[in-house]
């Protein structure tokens, strides 16, 4: 019974995480693309990358820690 709940739980989770994400952190996603279409050059694409690194990683953050997930 406990364990059918925290496999619903980590299944609704995982669909919000993943919504959220794309809602938050998209616009990075196609900006890094974007650049390395044109470029094809990661270096060259460096800022779109640390940015797009970055809004995962506070998102991240900012969701285990609503959820109390450690």
């Amino acid at each position: 019974m406990f364990e059918k709940f925290l496999k619903n739980r980590f299944i609704r989770l995982q669909i919000k995480y993943d919504e959220e994400i794309r809602e938050k952190c998209d616009h990075y996603h196609l900006y890094v693309n974007d650049c390395l279409k044109r470029l094809e050059n990661e270096n060259e694409c460096s800022f779109y990358i640390k940015k797009f690194d970055k809004c995962v990683k506070d998102f991240d953050k900012q969701f285990r820690d609503y959820y109390n997930l450690k």
